[in-house]
């Protein structure tokens, strides 16, 4: 799993793209899953033998809660971005519910074809998501979420 992601960002990631994001953290971050979606997407469609590979190397880290997720309600703890990253990084299988609104974002993940445009849907989410979090920091049981903890907010 671990090879073949590298191997895919090796043939599918252009390195000069990251330049461009390099000064801002939570960016770099959200486009980091999105192109992680996008070129395991690809590598296991050009390479369909790697996908059983993906499937055991998730469960495998999953158990060793490589992702920390251990004891946490995913659906309730996590921003979206999160909720992305493991949905498509478990090949799809966790049982996350995702909202319609949630699913619209799904459908992006799904259609991303280049960098750019990786970037460019990093940037909408990431704008929406802090706008959903000053929302949610109005709720007034907001500092007692485990939403708030788990962010720091």
């Amino acid at each position: 799993m671990l090879i073949a992601h590298e191997c895919s960002h090796a043939l599918w990631t252009p390195t000069d793209g990251w330049k461009k994001i390099s000064d801002d953290a939570s960016l770099r971050s959200y486009v980091n899953v999105l192109e992680d979606c996008r070129i395991d997407a690809k590598i296991q469609k050009k390479y369909p033998g790697v996908v059983k590979n993906y499937i055991n190397g998730f469960d495998i880290l999953e158990k060793q809660n490589f992702f920390g997720t251990n004891g946490k309600d995913l659906i309730k703890e996590l921003m979206l971005i999160d909720k992305i990253n493991l949905f498509y990084k478990s090949s799809k299988r966790l049982p996350i519910s995702f909202s319609s609104v949630d699913n619209g974002w799904l459908s992006k993940v799904d259609n991303l074809s280049s960098f750019t445009d990786v970037v460019k849907l990093a940037k909408e989410l990431l704008e929406w998501q802090k706008k959903e979090v000053e929302k949610l920091k109005k709720l007034p049981d907001f500092d007692e979420h485990a939403f708030a903890d788990n962010y720091n907010l």
